[in-house]
């Protein structure tokens, strides 16, 4: 009699363990799911600050481009100013 009290004892705790290992597995399955969650956000962040990076030197790229640009434009005028300049004096000469 004993003997079967410690039996049904026993079924009882193993029943009890495989719900509490239940309960643990599905815990587990949705930790999982939310690391898997967490981690897809770190590489969309750590995306958008690669890519904010590259539209930083983009721009800074732009500026310069722009300032040579503009340093061209300004130099190009100048001779050409020169240019006319020296277009009207050689044509006193000439007439």
């Amino acid at each position: 009699m004993e003997r079967s009290k410690a039996l049904q004892d026993k079924e009882w705790e193993i029943q009890k363990l495989e719900e509490k290992l239940e309960i643990v597995e599905e815990a587990m399955q949705r930790a999982g799911k939310c690391l898997k969650k967490e981690a897809a956000a770190v590489d969309k962040d750590l995306k958008v600050q690669e890519l904010q990076g590259q539209l930083e030197c983009s721009k800074q790229a732009y500026n310069e481009l722009l300032l040579q640009f503009d340093a061209y434009g300004k130099h190009s005028m100048d001779f050409l100013t020169k240019e006319k300049a020296l277009n009207v004096k050689l044509h006193h000469f000439v007439v």
